[in-house]
């Protein structure tokens, strides 16, 4: 439907007004949404929506009837006027005037009615970040020793950078700095198929706050780590993101996660969830968790609708029920006094499909929160 309402009206109507055709890179936009994981999810809903539309057989196209078929009722008419018969003129007094469109609840009655809930025990459980980590730290590091060694000379760590990193052990609050613009300058530089054992470090360098800052801001670490994502190996995607997710930790990291990686993340995650490993799953899940408990996107309509199209079909086709948890814990954080998602969940009409136990509880508490 897209498709074709931009590359046919809308490239007839350009050379009138501009005298060229509409560029490719703008024509073919459409085609570009429905390639990604949210216009995939988008589809079936536009589809649908299409079809409601075109009614039971009958056409849009004004001209399709050529005066021999039975013309379709008008939708807009009062007494289902027919097209055949002239048009009552909207404008004249003797005109009924059009029912008034619903007003959606304001930003702030969303909020106030969700912040006086006091019955809402999935989100009180659900209130701290899932973390992950690893006891064997000095089997991590001689891992990333290890793997440097494979290297060409010119991408190897240099001595220097070995000492530091192997004080970090022994002296982890005066180290952790430096170690850490070390680990984020070599994976700048490291190939993407050398990236499983530092990403692995970096996971736990994350969870102690003098790394975090340091990988929060140090400039471009985030989006070129998710834009690498795509290309790693399932093992070490899997420690990416459980990287990604240890960021949640401590403040800088919330911060960095929210100050514009937070569409490329959700973008990251929803790949991931397609993955036929369940770890992997769980992982993402456990990352759209974490930044929905941030409340990344409050004031983002574009990533909130983004959660809200990926959340609702996963919650409703996840088998694996750990997973399923995380991310209707990650769904609650995700509506909650945000009218963002809340209005996406009730326009586009998303249910949840019948659960047993646990997961229906909380799927219960949800459906309370964009119906209200």
């Amino acid at each position: 439907m897209l498709r074709s309402l931009v590359g046919s009206e809308m490239c007839i109507r350009d050379r009138f007004l501009i005298g060229e055709g509409i560029p490719a890179h703008i024509t073919g936009l459409p085609a570009e949404l429905m390639s990604t994981p949210i216009g995939a999810m988008l589809r079936p809903m536009l589809d649908q929506f299409q079809q409601q539309m075109m009614g039971q057989g009958q056409s849009m196209d004004p001209f399709g009837n050529g005066g021999q078929q039975p013309v379709a009722a008008n939708p807009w008419g009062d007494q289902g006027q027919s097209l055949s018969q002239p048009p009552a003129n909207p404008w004249a007094a003797s005109a009924p005037a059009p029912a008034p469109a619903p007003v959606p609840a304001p930003v702030t009655a969303i909020v106030a009615q969700h912040q006086a809930r006091t019955d809402l025990a999935f989100k009180a459980q659900y209130e701290r970040p899932l973390l992950t980590s690893d006891s064997d730290i000095q089997g991590m590091l001689d891992r990333v020793l290890a793997a440097s060694a494979k290297l060409p000379t010119e991408l190897q760590l240099s001595q220097a950078e070995v000492a530091t990193l192997n004080g970090l052990l022994s002296s982890e609050a005066a180290g952790m700095e430096m170690a850490a613009q070390i680990l984020c300058k070599t994976h700048e530089r490291w190939p993407v198929a050398n990236l499983a054992t530092l990403l692995w470090l970096l996971r736990w360098v994350v969870t102690k706050e003098a790394g975090n800052q340091v990988v929060a801001n140090y400039p471009g670490m985030l989006g070129l780590a998710i834009t690498r994502m795509g290309e790693l190996p399932a093992t070490a995607r899997m420690m990416g993101l459980a990287m990604l997710a240890n960021l949640s930790a401590h403040e800088p990291g919330k911060a960095a996660l929210s100050s514009g990686v937070a569409q490329e993340a959700v973008e990251m995650c929803l790949l991931s969830m397609e993955a036929p490993q369940v770890l992997e799953r769980r992982t993402a899940a456990a990352l759209l968790y974490n930044l929905a408990l941030c409340s990344v996107f409050q004031d983002s309509e574009l990533v909130s609708v983004q959660m809200v199209c990926g959340l609702f079909p996963l919650v409703n086709t996840e088998q694996d029920e750990e997973t399923k948890i995380r991310l209707l814990a990650a769904l609650i954080h995700t509506l909650f006094c945000n009218s963002h998602a809340c209005e996406a969940a009730a326009n586009f009409g998303f249910e949840l499909d019948k659960m047993e136990g646990k997961p229906e509880e909380m799927a219960q508490e949800i459906r309370s929160l964009y119906s209200a």
